[in-house]
C-alpha cells in the first residue's frame, strides 16, 4: 500500500500508518523499515507494540537489506507516478488521489508472481515461479485467513468495478501532473547529453 507523507516528521509518519492499517483489509502483523530517525525512535516502538505488530529494520551498513524495505519502488511506485518531485499539501492530495485507486487495482486486479525455486548450476540460475494470482486471491486460498476476514474481502471485491478504478486513477493522474515541480536537468557522464526524468511512464 502506497501513501504521501509530508515532511519526514514522527508525526505525519504515524498518521500515515494509522491512516493505512485502518484501510488495509488485512490485519498488519510486521512493520520492516529503513533506518532513518522518523522510524526507529522510542514512539514507533511503543505504537508497534500497543498495536500488536512486529518491529524490523535493516541493518546498518548492509545496503542489501534495503530491497526489502523498497521492493516495490520501482514496480508499483516509480512506474505510476515517475520521480519527479510533489510538494506541499497539492502534492499530497493529488498523490494521495492517484495511490487510493492504484492501491485497489494492485490488490484486487493485477496478479503478480512469486518465486518458488532459485537453482544455480554453474553458471545458469534457473527460476521457478508460481501461478499469477492477485494479492485478493492468495488471500482467499490462504488457510490461514479467517473466513469472515474472507467475506468481507469478497464483499468489497463485489462492490469494485475494474473500468471505473482505472479511469478514476487515469483522472488522478492527469491532475497530479500538474503539481509536479520541474524536474533537474541531469548531465550524464563523460560529456553526454543532458537527461531529463519524465513525470511519469
Amino acid at each position: 500500500m502506497d501513501c504521501p507523507l509530508r515532511p519526514e516528521a514522527f508525526r505525519w509518519v504515524f498518521e500515515a500508518l494509522q491512516d493505512a492499517c485502518s484501510r488495509l483489509p488485512l490485519p498488519v502483523r510486521i512493520l520492516h523499515t529503513d533506518n532513518g530517525s522518523e522510524f526507529i525512535n522510542r514512539a514507533l516502538f511503543e505504537w508497534c507494540v500497543q498495536n500488536n505488530i512486529g518491529l524490523t529494520r535493516s541493518r546498518g551498513k548492509r545496503k542489501n537489506d534495503n530491497c526489502f524495505v523498497e521492493q516495490k519502488n520501482g514496480a508499483s511506485v516509480r512506474k505510476i507516478v515517475g520521480y519527479a518531485r510533489y510538494s506541499g499539501d497539492e502534492g499530497v492530495a493529488a498523490l494521495q488521489a492517484v495511490y487510493s485507486h492504484y492501491n485497489t487495482l494492485l490488490n484486487f486486479f493485477y496478479p503478480c508472481q512469486k518465486l518458488i525455486l532459485k537453482e544455480r548450476v554453474g553458471s545458469k540460475t534457473t527460476k521457478k515461479y508460481d501461478k499469477p494470482q492477485s494479492p485478493y486471491e492468495r488471500a482467499l486460498a490462504d488457510p490461514e485467513v479467517s473466513q469472515a476476514l474472507k467475506q468481507r474481502l469478497s464483499s468489497l471485491k463485489k462492490e469494485l468495478k475494474l473500468i471505473d478504478e482505472m479511469k478514476s486513477m487515469t483522472q488522478a493522474l492527469d491532475k497530479l501532473l500538474t503539481s509536479a515541480v520541474p524536474v533537474p536537468m541531469f548531465v550524464a557522464k563523460q560529456g553526454g547529453k543532458p537527461l531529463r526524468i519524465k513525470p511519469y511512464g
